[in-house]
C-alpha cells in the first residue's frame, strides 16, 4: 500500500483518488461489506491512520500579520494545499534545520551540545590575566654627556 496523504486542518485522507473523513471511510466498508466485497484492506489500513494521525496532533491557534497571511494564502492556493499544511511542513522545516526531525533527536542534539560545551570549557587552560609589563626604553648612553661641574663661590 502506497503512502497515503492526510488532510488534518479537514479531517482526511486521500485513499482510492478520493478524500475521504472517518465516516467516509466507515460507510465504504459497511456499503462494501453489505455487497458481498470484502475488498476492505486499504479502506481499513487509511482509517487506523486517519485514526492516529488525528489522535497525535495538537491543534493551534495563533496570529500573523495581513501581508504574511496573503503570502500563506498564495502559496497554498498554488500548491493546492491547506494553509495549515503549507505551516505544517514549515515549522518542520525550521525546526530541524532542513529536514523532519523527532522530539527524541532534538533532546538528544541539545544534551550533544550541552556536553561538548561543557568538555570545550574543561578543555580551556587557565591563564591568569597578568598586567603585561612595559619594555623599558632603550638609551643610547653615547649621546649623554657628563654634567660640568660647577665651582663654588668663595
Amino acid at each position: 500500500m502506497a503512502e497515503m496523504k492526510i488532510d488534518l486542518d479537514d479531517e482526511k485522507i486521500l485513499i482510492e483518488g478520493r478524500w475521504m473523513s472517518g465516516a467516509d471511510i466507515k460507510a465504504e466498508i459497511k456499503a462494501r461489506v453489505n455487497a458481498d466485497n470484502y475488498d476492505i484492506e486499504d479502506l481499513t489500513q487509511a482509517l487506523k491512520m486517519l485514526e492516529n494521525a488525528l489522535k497525535n496532533s495538537v491543534p493551534m491557534t495563533f496570529r500573523v500579520p495581513t501581508e504574511l497571511a496573503d503570502k500563506l494564502n498564495a502559496m497554498a492556493n498554488k500548491r493546492g494545499e491547506s494553509v495549515g499544511n503549507i505551516l505544517r511542513e514549515a515549522l518542520g522545516y525550521y525546526l530541524s534545520e532542513g529536514g523532519e526531525i523527532s522530539a527524541a533527536e532534538l533532546e538528544r542534539e541539545e544534551e550533544e551540545e550541552t556536553e561538548e560545551e561543557s568538555e570545550e570549557v574543561e578543555e580551556e587552560e587557565f591563564v591568569p590575566e597578568v598586567e603585561e609589563e612595559e619594555e623599558e626604553e632603550e638609551i643610547d648612553l653615547t649621546e649623554i654627556t657628563r654634567p660640568r661641574r660647577r665651582r663654588r663661590r668663595r
